[in-house]
């Protein structure tokens, strides 16, 4: 058995692209300010620390945590093709001391956390990377699977009152690869 074809990315690299792309998710269409004062990282191994850290931070923060993948496999004759979807975690949140409410619906001074998935169900919804034209890799999709709220513990929410989070899970799509299965000529 021969590797014929590898389409994959480094994990790494669609992390770090998930990343870039929320730094320049801005608050609103109509405006330019950039919606989170921080972006960053994390351990899936620690879900309410990631919480913690979330509570901690700025007004309006977001999480990416890499959460696994899952292979699918067909086999056609002498190639077997593995595609391979992985699943991220992104957790925003907002902070409002004035108005807890309006961290989760927003009102005429912020988006409020609603407002914020919004901006970054579209912002990653579509295509992550895309070398094609180089004729390396086929592109990287990226797509919103659920959006549910995140639920501070009774202390962090004393600690850190106002504090809204909800968790997108979101999935890439796109990457392969093909390996022989039997003897042939095309795959030597």
């Amino acid at each position: 058995m021969t590797e014929a074809a590898q389409h994959l990315r480094d994990t790494k690299t669609i992390l770090d692209a998930i990343v870039e792309r929320l730094r320049a998710v801005k608050l609103s269409d109509a405006e330019d300010a950039v919606a989170f004062e921080r972006v960053e990282l994390f351990d899936l191994a620690d879900w309410e620390d990631a919480l913690r850290r979330l509570a901690a931070n700025q007004q309006r923060s977001a999480i990416v945590i890499w959460a696994g993948e899952d292979w699918e496999h067909e086999r056609e004759l002498t190639v077997l093709t593995s595609r391979r979807s992985q699943s991220f975690e992104v957790m925003i949140s907002e902070r409002r001391l004035d108005n807890p409410v309006s961290a989760l619906t927003g009102d005429d001074r912020s988006p409020g956390v609603v407002g914020l998935k919004d901006q970054v169900a579209k912002a990653l919804t579509g295509i992550l990377l895309d070398d094609t034209a180089e004729g390396e890799s086929d592109a990287v999709y990226l797509t919103v699977q659920t959006i549910q709220r995140g639920v501070l513990s009774t202390d962090d929410k004393k600690k850190d009152p106002g504090r809204q989070v909800l968790i997108l899970s979101v999935q890439s799509a796109g990457e392969w690869l093909q390996t022989a299965v039997s003897d042939n000529e095309a795959y030597a």
